[in-house]
């Protein structure tokens, strides 16, 4: 949920929605806290002739990769 009783325009499929700066946490502000994944981020381009490519700039985290950071490759360490 962004807001409430808020008037939206009417969508059409093909429609592009996005939602700017909606929380305390983003891509140049990671938290680590509780094995939260890092989500994916995407941006895009408007060409000249308006056509909007996207593209992937960060993948999502992987729970490998997660597993890995909260010490998992380590595990024997203290046996």
């Amino acid at each position: 949920m962004l807001a409430e009783k808020r008037a939206l325009p009417l969508l059409e499929p093909g429609d592009v929605v996005a939602a700017l700066d909606t929380g305390a946490y983003y891509f140049s502000s990671h938290y680590g806290y509780n094995s939260l994944p890092r989500t994916a981020v995407h941006g895009f381009t408007t060409g000249a002739d308006g056509e909007v490519q996207f593209a992937t700039v960060r993948q999502a985290q992987s729970i490998g990769s997660i597993v890995a950071e909260a010490g998992g490759a380590e595990r024997d360490a203290l046996l």
